[in-house]
């Protein structure tokens, strides 16, 4: 500083160990300089401060700025965007179209109302076209199972995708051995591949044992991923696409026998419907059924009742129709006669219940449709035990009256009780027996012989043979005879140790 003497600048200088910037300058003409002395640190922390407010401003006007410009650019790009999603929409719509009338055309196809000459010439069946050496054409139908329970967990468009992915899983499956064309038959439960093979390559799919593992996996596959069960029905195989309508309506037939058939298990058109033996309803299982019913053999009901079901199986599936209106007119007939003639009133139920089983075309299995006349045939042998029952209790309570009123009279017996009910002689003694585990005329003896207990102990003076006669038997001798037998001793003697109070 000596040397800056009469100058004007800084610099830094350390002073008791610590920075400083020293300043300096004279003023004026002065002799005398003046000298001020700043800590560096304080002039770095301003500079510092400076700097953060700097940046702070800067980073706020960036984001403003940001923010202005994405605002403005979302208003600008607004109508470009409504323009793009009402492409995607449209193409969306236009893709859903073509799949919608691809599906409508080629289920017009199977049921006969499109050329398909037509559809090859379009390209809907470019996928199944052959080559020059020949193709060879087969139709695989699936049956979903579960109608029911599907039409309460889905709605409309819930069902549509898992037809979709049902046929998508079975295309991929099926195309490791053929050339595929997934066809939605729509809510009818049932979806359709057309499947094509050139016909040398043919001989190694067609026979059943190739077949059936090729089925078996795509059951297996479809319960595994989607949760679904389901059968797949097979066709002949046919030569031409002109015969696919005729092929469609007869593997639908076929297809009609899932109820005989569990979940999964693949079925042959050809094996099914290859037999066209003449149904004959067995009316004989039918009428024995009946007995069965109005004799309470409930088990022996439902037996022959399954009997008549399973039976039809191996007929064609008008077999079924014909034994399901048979069995729910013969049950009902059972039911209204039982109302008319036994005075025993059914739920108005039942009957609407009867003739909904009449129509197996709506059931799932041949099972379910046996649980339904089961729990109808249940409804009514268990109506019967209960008339059975009331009307046996007020029978035995007219024979319990009977006795009371006439065991005195020597000529009351089972003969006499059978007359007087209006039954005979052999149905009341049975049915008193079942019930009380003794027969009349021991019930006849055992009222006879307390009342003659009572006599000899109550009534001193009247003799043994007036008691005797008094009681019903019809001899003094015959009456000692059994008092000796079921007492143990004489009337004379049972009265002379009552007198002592030996007995009661």
């Amino acid at each position: 500083m000596q040397k800056r003497a009469g100058q004007e600048g800084y610099l830094l200088c350390a002073i008791g160990g610590e920075k400083y910037l020293v300043s300096f300058f004279k003023p004026g003409s002065e002799s005398w300089q003046y000298i001020r002395l700043t800590p560096y640190k304080q002039i770095i922390g301003e500079i510092d401060q400076s700097i953060r407010i700097l940046l702070l401003v800067g980073a706020v006007l960036i984001l403003l700025g940001s923010a202005i410009s994405y605002l403005l650019s979302l208003r600008i790009s607004a109508p470009i965007r409504t323009m793009q999603e009402n492409v995607r929409e449209l193409e969306q719509e236009a893709r859903e179209n073509r799949l919608a009338t691809r599906q409508h055309k080629l289920q017009n196809l199977l049921y006969g109302y499109a050329s398909p000459a037509a559809l090859l010439a379009d390209g809907t069946l470019e996928a199944l076209q052959g080559d020059e050496n020949g193709t060879t054409y087969l139709l695989c139908l699936i049956k979903l199972r579960g109608q029911r329970a599907l039409h309460k967990m889905h709605d409309t468009g819930g069902r549509s995708l898992l037809r979709y992915a049902v046929l998508n899983v079975a295309s991929e499956i099926f195309a490791q051995a053929f050339r595929t064309e997934p066809v939605d038959m729509g809510g009818a439960g049932y979806l359709a591949v057309i499947l094509s093979a050139p016909d040398e390559k043919w001989k190694l799919f067609s026979s059943r044992e190739n077949l059936f593992p090729i089925l078996m996996e795509t059951a297996d596959s479809i319960r595994q991923a989607l949760g679904l069960e389901i059968n797949c029905i097979v066709s002949e195989p046919f030569s031409a696409l002109e015969e696919i309508s005729s092929v469609y309506a007869l593997t639908r037939e076929a297809a009609l026998h899932c109820i005989f058939y569990p979940a999964g298990t693949p079925l042959f058109a050809g094996e099914i419907l290859g037999s066209r033996e003449r149904f004959t309803y067995p009316q004989a299982q039918e009428d024995r059924m009946v007995e069965a019913i109005l004799h309470g053999r409930e088990e022996e009901a439902c037996r022959l009742m399954r009997e008549i079901l399973n039976g039809t199986g191996r007929y064609p599936f008008s077999a079924a129709t014909l034994a399901c209106s048979h069995l729910s007119l013969a049950i009902s007939g059972i039911v209204e006669e039982v109302q008319k003639n036994r005075f025993i009133a059914f739920p108005e139920s039942l009957l609407a219940r009867l003739f909904s089983f009449s129509d197996p075309y709506e059931a799932e299995s041949v099972e379910e449709i046996a649980e339904g006349f089961s729990d109808s045939i249940h409804t009514i042998i268990a109506a019967l035990n209960d008339k059975r029952s009331a009307r046996y209790t007020d029978l035995l309570q007219k024979i319990e009256q009977l006795l009371e009123a006439g065991y005195r009279d020597p000529g009351c017996c089972l003969d006499s009780i059978a007359e007087e009910v209006g039954l005979s002689s052999a149905y009341v003694g049975k049915l008193y027996k079942r019930y009380t585990l003794k027969s009349i005329s021991e019930s006849i003896l055992e009222l006879r012989l307390e009342e003659a207990k009572k006599l000899l102990r109550e009534a001193p003076k009247m003799t043994v043979t007036e008691i005797a006669e008094h009681t019903g038997f019809s001899t003094n001798s015959y009456f000692s005879k059994v008092f000796h037998k079921k007492i143990g001793m004489t009337p004379n003697e049972y009265r002379s140790l009552n007198r002592k109070g030996g007995i009661e």
